[in-house]
């Protein structure tokens, strides 16, 4: 099962696929660790037992149901301040993806979180090592809802759901694999501007008055904002009442109602 991807140049040429595991992002560490990475690696399990994501959230999957998956990159040609870039460009790169099953109610929630209207289809966790002032490697942690349709969680969504139909999870990691390398070579080409821009235009409350929680303080504030763009270093800006605020992850929370 999951055997090497042949429909991409390098992403997914070597698979490690476990049956279980606590988490691909921590076996993907180890690898990285040992000195046995290879750019483009891939670390696959049907389930995970303690699947991390942003804020240390747990994700929900059922066994078989879904895609969780870590990919290894060594994107060296960034520097340490580029690397919201890489966000961009590797969730563009699943949004693609995903749009092509999905259709129209996709969205980008920042830092790189989509979201199928106002529930969520798909986690990104993104880790870097630096070296010195560059990027040595990447661990994209990512879990995509496909097959399940029964959730703890009122928030999630599954592209089955979305759609009526069940789909061969190794087919949709072929095109992910394929749409993510894609971004990724747009990157390494330097076309930052066209990624920011389109990465913009799918982003959820972009240039739309909306409720958020500002994390910072304690209790958490809540505050109506206007989303104005993302700076080089990744902050989220914010046009509040008389003032553009900055947020950097895990400072803001977006107040969904469903």
């Amino acid at each position: 099962m999951y055997k090497n991807f042949t429909n991409t140049y390098f992403i997914g040429k070597k698979v490690t696929y476990l049956p279980t595991c606590h988490s691909t992002n921590d076996i993907a560490s180890e690898i990285i660790q040992k000195g046995e990475a290879i750019d483009g690696q891939c670390v696959i399990t049907s389930y995970q037992t303690k699947g991390r994501g942003q804020r240390g959230n747990y994700w929900e999957s059922e066994e078989d149901k879904n895609i969780m998956l870590s990919l290894i990159l060594r994107p060296s040609f960034l520097t340490a301040y580029e690397q919201f870039q890489l966000n961009i460009a590797i969730s563009l790169g699943i949004f693609d993806v995903l749009y092509n099953y999905t259709g129209d109610g996709l969205t980008l929630k920042w830092p790189n979180d989509i979201y199928f209207k106002k529930q969520k289809l798909c986690g990104i966790l993104i880790e870097n090592c630096i070296k010195g002032s560059k990027i040595d490697t990447t661990t994209i942690g990512m879990g995509i809802n496909i097959n399940q349709c029964n959730f703890n969680h009122p928030e999630a969504i599954s592209v089955s759901q979305i759609t009526g139909k069940l789909f061969n999870l190794e087919e949709v990691i072929a095109d992910l694999l394929k749409g993510i390398e894609k971004r990724y070579f747009q990157l390494l080409n330097g076309k930052k501007d066209l990624l920011k821009q389109d990465y913009l235009s799918k982003l959820l409350n972009y240039q739309v008055f909306a409720q958020y929680l500002d994390m910072r303080k304690d209790p958490p504030e809540p505050f109506e904002g206007n989303i104005l763009g993302v700076n080089d270093k990744g902050q989220l800006a914010v046009q509040r009442t008389n003032e553009i605020d900055y947020f950097n992850f895990k400072e803001v929370k977006f107040v969904i109602n469903r």
